[in-house]
C-alpha cells in the first residue's frame, strides 16, 4: 500500500512522485498511460482511485512534489484470478523502461 510509505517518501523531498497502477481509461486491455491525478473522473477506475487524490495533497503539502500516474488498462478485474497476458506484457515493458531509465540515471535515447 503506497499509504504506508508517504512519510519516507516525502523526506526524501522528490520533485516527482510517480505511483504505478492498473486503471479504468476506456483503453485496450494492456495499453499504458500517464495521467496526472486530476485527470480521474467518475469514468476511471483505479484500485486506489479514492486515495490519489489525499496522496497528490499529501505530497504537494510536504514538499511540493508533482505525483503522475502511470497505469496499464487491465482486460478484465476478477478477484482471484491472473492478470491477463496483454497486462503482463504492460507490466514488463514498463518495468523494462524504468530499469533502462533508473540504470542510466537519466531517461532514455
Amino acid at each position: 500500500m503506497p499509504e504506508n510509505y508517504l512519510g519516507k517518501i516525502a523526506k526524501l523531498d522528490p520533485d516527482v512522485v510517480l505511483l504505478i497502477d492498473s486503471a479504468h481509461f476506456d483503453g485496450q486491455a494492456g495499453q499504458v498511460r500517464l495521467l496526472d491525478p486530476e485527470e480521474l473522473n467518475e469514468s476511471s477506475f483505479s484500485t486506489h482511485s479514492a486515495s490519489l487524490k489525499l496522496i497528490e495533497a499529501y505530497f504537494q503539502a510536504e514538499c511540493q512534489s508533482k505525483v503522475m500516474l502511470l497505469c496499464a488498462q487491465p482486460k478484465h478485474v476478477r478477484f482471484g484470478e491472473p492478470p491477463s497476458e496483454e497486462m503482463v506484457g504492460a507490466v514488463d515493458l514498463v518495468s523494462g523502461l524504468l530499469m533502462d531509465i533508473l540504470g542510466k540515471g537519466g531517461s532514455p535515447e
